[in-house]
This record gives C-alpha cells, sequence and structure tokens, in this order.
C-alpha cells in the first residue's frame, strides 16, 4: 500500500478545443507533458514523487508548497481547483504531534478570504455534526453563502440508513446545497479501476437507490454546479474589479491627464465641470431606463421572460406524486388520523412546496440588480464618450460609479427581503376562500347534476381543472378509493399552487420597479441621502493644480467631492467649501 502524505495540491482545469488531447503538466516539471489518456498512473505517480521530494527526509508530514497541475481535456470545464489535505485529530506514528494543528491553519488560510468557494466534504457513513469541515465552514462562512457541501461514502452506510435528509438541506441548511458523490475505494485504486468505469460505477449506484431519486447527484452534477457558481461569483465581483483596476490606474490617467489640456485656473470653472458631470450622469441615466434597448427593456425581460419560466421550473413534481402527498398526509397527522379532510396535511405540502419558490423568486432581485449595474457602466462610458473632456477625472469616476454601486445594492437587498417576505405570507396564510369556492362549486355540481334520460347520448368530458403540475402517475399499491382522494389532494395543492405563481408574476416585478429600477428614487438617494455635507477650509494661495486635484477627488475611498464657494470669504481670506460625501 502507497503510504499517504499530506500535500496541497492546485488543480487548473482547462478546456481544451474538440477532438484534442487529455494532457497533463506539472510546474515543477517545465517542458514535460504527459498524455492522460495514454497513461494516468503516470500523473499519480508524479504527484507522490513531487510530494516525497517536497517533504524532504524525516518525520516532516505536511507541506505549505502547493503541487501545481494543469489537466487540458475537452470534457473538463475551466475551472481553478484546490486540494486541501484532508483534516485529522489524532497524529499517527510517523507524523509529528503538531499535524493537527499545521491542517487546520492550513486549510483556514485558504478558506478565510471572501472571493473562495468552499467546498465541505463530508463522509455520509459519519454524523454530520462532528465533521471537521462543516465545522470550520460555519467558522468562516456562518451564512453558507459560498460553501457547497459534498457527500461521499453513501455506498457505505449501514443497511437500511440513507443520506436522503442531508442532501436535502434538512439536517444542515447550505445556501448552494449538497450533492452525493460515490468516488473510488481503496480496492478500486489498488486494481487501478480507470475513471469512465468509477462513472458508471456510481451511476449504477444511484440508479439502484429510488430514495436519492430528485435529488443532486453524482460527479457530473458536482462539476455541473462547480462551473456555475465559479460563473455566478465572477459576474458578482466584475463591478469589484473595475473599481479596484480604476483605483489602480487612476493615478496614471490623473498624470497623463496632467501633462495634457490644461486644468481651469478659474473655480468657479472648475466647480463648473463637476457639477455638470454629475448632472450629465443624472440625465443619462433617467433616460437609459426610460428608453427601451439596453437600459428599461432588459429589466422588462427579466420580469416578463425570466421570471415565468423560472417559476415553471421549480420542481414541484416531487412533492405531488400519490406516494409523497400519502406520506406526507400521515406524518402531518401523526397518532390521529384526519377525520373528513387531510388539511394538515395538506397545509404540510403547500408549505413545503412554497418554499421552494423562495430561491428561484429571490434570484429574480438579483438578475434584474446585475442589469442595473451594466446600467452604470454604460451610463459613466456615454457621459465620458459625449464629454471628453471630463475624461481627466478618473477618481471622480471611480467614486460616482462605486456610490451608484453602493446605492443599487442597498435597494437590492430590499427588494430581496421584499420578495423574500412574498413568499413568506402566501405559507403563513393561504387563501382559504380559494379552496372554499372549489368546495363549493364541486357541491354544487353534485347537487345540480340530474342523471340522464335512458338513450341520450353521454356528455362530452369536461376539461381538467387548471393545474401548475400534470397529473400525478397511478401506484398499483393504493386502492381505488384512496387513489381517488389522493389524486383529488394532488390536483388541489397543483392548482393552488398555480394561484400562488399566478400572484407572484404580478407582485415581484412590482417589488423589483419599485424598490429597483425607479430613476428619480436611485437619484435621490444617490445625490441626497447617500451624499453628506461637511466644510472644509481651504487658503486662496494654494494652486489651481493642486486645487483642482482636490475638486475632481475626495481621498477617502468613498467620497465624491464636489467644492462650492460660498457668497463672501471667511476672515484669514480662507473660503468655506462643501464636500459631498457618499
Amino acid at each position: 500500500m502507497r503510504r499517504l502524505v499530506a500535500a496541497l495540491q492546485v488543480l487548473q482545469l482547462s478546456q481544451a478545443p474538440p477532438g484534442s488531447k487529455e494532457t497533463a503538466q506539472f510546474l515543477h516539471a517545465k517542458g514535460r507533458i504527459i498524455d492522460i489518456s495514454e497513461s494516468a498512473e503516470a500523473v499519480r505517480d508524479e504527484i507522490e514523487a513531487e510530494t516525497t521530494r517536497s517533504l524532504g527526509a524525516g518525520n516532516k508530514a505536511v507541506s505549505p508548497e502547493p503541487i501545481m497541475l494543469t489537466i487540458s481535456s475537452p470534457r473538463v470545464p475551466n475551472l481553478t481547483l484546490v486540494d486541501m489535505p484532508g483534516l485529522t485529530k489524532i497524529a499517527t506514528d510517523g507524523q509529528p504531534a503538531s499535524i493537527v494543528r499545521e491542517l487546520e491553519e492550513m486549510s483556514r488560510a485558504y478558506i478565510r478570504p471572501k472571493n473562495v468557494i468552499i467546498l465541505a466534504i463530508s463522509p455520509a457513513n459519519a454524523d454530520i455534526a462532528t465533521s471537521d469541515a462543516m465545522r470550520l465552514v460555519r467558522e468562516f462562512d456562518p451564512a453558507g453563502e459560498r460553501t457547497l457541501g459534498v457527500l461521499t461514502k453513501l455506498d457505505l452506510m449501514d443497511q437500511g440508513t440513507d443520506a436522503r435528509e442531508v442532501l436535502e438541506g434538512k439536517a444542515l441548511h447550505l445556501k448552494h446545497g449538497w450533492i452525493g458523490v460515490v468516488n473510488r475505494s481503496q480496492a478500486d485504486l489498488n486494481s487501478r479501476l480507470s475513471t469512465a468505469q468509477s462513472r458508471a460505477k456510481e451511476t449504477a449506484f444511484f440508479n439502484s437507490k429510488p430514495v436519492y431519486n430528485g435529488l443532486r447527484t453524482g460527479t457530473e452534477e458536482l462539476v455541473t454546479s462547480l462551473g456555475q457558481q465559479l460563473n455566478s461569483a465572477i459576474v458578482a465581483a466584475i463591478p469589484k474589479i473595475q473599481v479596484f483596476i480604476n483605483d489602480n490606474i487612476s493615478p496614471l490617467e490623473k498624470e497623463l491627464a496632467a501633462l495634457g489640456v490644461a486644468v481651469p485656473a478659474e473655480r468657479g470653472a472648475q466647480m463648473h465641470a463637476v457639477m455638470s458631470m454629475l448632472n450629465e450622469f443624472q440625465k443619462s441615466y433617467e433616460a437609459l431606463l426610460a428608453s427601451g434597448r439596453g437600459g428599461g427593456e432588459r429589466v422588462r425581460v427579466v420580469l416578463e421572460n425570466v421570471l415565468p419560466s423560472t417559476l415553471a421550473e421549480v420542481p414541484f413534481s416531487t412533492l405531488l406524486t400519490l406516494r409523497a402527498v400519502k406520506e406526507t398526509i400521515e406524518f402531518a397527522d401523526g397518532v390521529q388520523p384526519y377525520l373528513i379532510a387531510p388539511e394538515h396535511g395538506i397545509r404540510r405540502i403547500i408549505c413545503d412546496a412554497l418554499e421552494l419558490l423562495r430561491t428561484p423568486s429571490v434570484s429574480i432581485v438579483g438578475q434584474a440588480h446585475t442589469v442595473l449595474l451594466e446600467c452604470i457602466e454604460t451610463t459613466v462610458a456615454d457621459v465620458l464618450r459625449n464629454n471628453p473632456e471630463m475624461q481627466r477625472y478618473s477618481m471622480l469616476t471611480t467614486a460616482i460609479k462605486r456610490c451608484a454601486a453602493m446605492s443599487l445594492e442597498s435597494y437590492r437587498d430590499e427588494a430581496s427581503s421584499t420578495v423574500a417576505v412574498l413568499v413568506d405570507m402566501e405559507s403563513s396564510y393561504l387563501t382559504v376562500s380559494y379552496f372554499r369556492e372549489a368546495q363549493a362549486a364541486a357541491a354544487s355540481q353534485l347537487a345540480t347534476a340530474a342523471p340522464d334520460p335512458p338513450g341520450a347520448p353521454a356528455p362530452p368530458p369536461k376539461p381538467p381543472p387548471k393545474s401548475a403540475l400534470p397529473k400525478p402517475p397511478t401506484d398499483s399499491s393504493f386502492t381505488p378509493e384512496m387513489e381517488a382522494q389522493l389524486q383529488r389532494v394532488s390536483t388541489t395543492v397543483s392548482a393552488y399552487l398555480n394561484s400562488v405563481c399566478d400572484s407572484l408574476k404580478k407582485s415581484i416585478p412590482k417589488t423589483v420597479v419599485h424598490y429597483q429600477a425607479r430613476s428619480e428614487r436611485f437619484l435621490k438617494s444617490f445625490f441626497t441621502n447617500r451624499l453628506s455635507f461637511r466644510r472644509c477650509s481651504r487658503r486662496r494661495s494654494r494652486s489651481s493644480r493642486r486645487f483642482m486635484r482636490r475638486c475632481a477627488t475626495v481621498r477617502t475611498a468613498s467620497s465624491v467631492a464636489c467644492w462650492t464657494r460660498t457668497q463672501r470669504p471667511r476672515k484669514g481670506g480662507s473660503f468655506l467649501c462643501r464636500a459631498w460625501r457618499c
């Protein structure tokens, strides 16, 4: 058996064109390219050899120096993974006593940054509450915003047990959920089981376990989810990256502008330049939201096209199968079964289904927020393009975009909270009149129905009631009476959920527009609420260039300076100035 050591590995996946060979290249072995299709074992052998070289002789069993490996293949996404050594509680023979602390410190150092996506791996055959990985996740990501849970060793669980509760997020909730995988065992590694065979074996395992149907399982699902989460993180970080880039290049742009067109010497002209840019930004942003293409139209597409399709993709069907309805009703009733109608069970099914609407509904707010951020970038670019003389004030431009982004983020948070409250309200109080009217209509239909006269043709079949989902499949294990009752419950709940979705399709657009897409609200907050006045005294003897530099920028990280001269100078020749601080 090969000796396992603690070594840090950085794996960079690079998607190659279709038909290309799968290759591997180590940073420490420059120029050497390994053909994975011919010798995949050479990659593992090189990892072990480099681990031995980096650890050196003696009992040192942890190396902070990573092994850099690049895999190029048409079958992988563009993704970078950091494979951390597994956490341990006790040092074994041949390992230093400090290995427990060193491994944990190494993990902390890599998961501490806010832009890191954490892949928390826990075995299914152990109690999730005692997982060291989840302990660190709760320390650095208590809300689970950047953590994806992975549950391994599902095939090693005790007979009669399963991990469905964990994979559904009931045992430990994570925003991005849990994914179950089955990796190669030690026997598979010893027998050199290929990756393709391992994936086939994993697929066969999940196909043989109906308890995991409808859940996120498999390595392919893990790869897809990681790629989507990485793309979302990149999109969310783009505005901050742009601000960071602008903050770093602005000194060079200022120096270049200083060597070019002269700065106005008159303080009135300086004030006019700053105020003109703010006024141009205001008019351009209003025009962009009021216009069609590139502005208000993109927000409307999110509300009218993306929202309905997103709500239509909510997996209600997993809760409305006849067997799921029966299990929920029995679980809700407890010891005393229901007498006339399974009201408790129906409420439980509706509440569970409405919980599935929360994340898709809130995601619409984020998509609208992304569109508005792009509108800010477009607005600033239009202002600079239409007013080339304003391009010299790079710090002011950066500060405007920063303040605008901060305002939109606060509106996004308000809209997200309101949308979440809308969904919660649907769960808190069900529309009783809907069920009463449906029951009254059914009773009235039965009461007014008269037997057909002999020989009369049969009436045409009535269309089924409007439902959000197709009719659930029948189950031969149910009696006809039980199946008919469960079918009525499933159809009624499905129709009610469709009614709730129709209501959200009307209320969510109103919420998004009210909080996020009203230009007058945004501009009022941007130029009034987020900008507080302060007084600063400046001497007349300062040079016009230095004064203009202070007019165009404010040295604090989140300031927009707009200097104005008062009507009368103060004693000593100084001036009263106002600065707008965001």
